[in-house]
């Protein structure tokens, strides 16, 4: 999806899961046309993939890269390491 307006339509029409931002989804949450699904013990438990457009070398995607990778290690030397 290119936007998140796009991605919630499309769940609406039950094309699929996804997270969305709850501070823009709340009145759907509340009318009940969209349904929360809490994640076990509050932890994402599928992996998660960042991408890119293939060929895209630019200062800002290598700073992005390096700050995800960073926040991966602190979140991983805590106590979330899986099993």
């Amino acid at each position: 999806m290119s936007t998140v307006r796009q991605k919630i339509a499309a769940q609406l029409r039950g094309l699929g899961v996804g997270y969305l931002p709850r501070h823009i989804v709340q009145p759907q949450l509340d009318d009940g046309t969209l349904v929360n699904l809490p994640l076990v013990d509050g932890r994402i438990v599928e992996p998660m993939y960042a991408v890119w457009k293939k060929g895209n070398k630019g200062r800002a995607l290598r700073w992005f890269v390096v700050a995800l990778q960073a926040a991966a290690g602190r979140y991983l030397d805590g106590n979330h390491r899986r099993h």
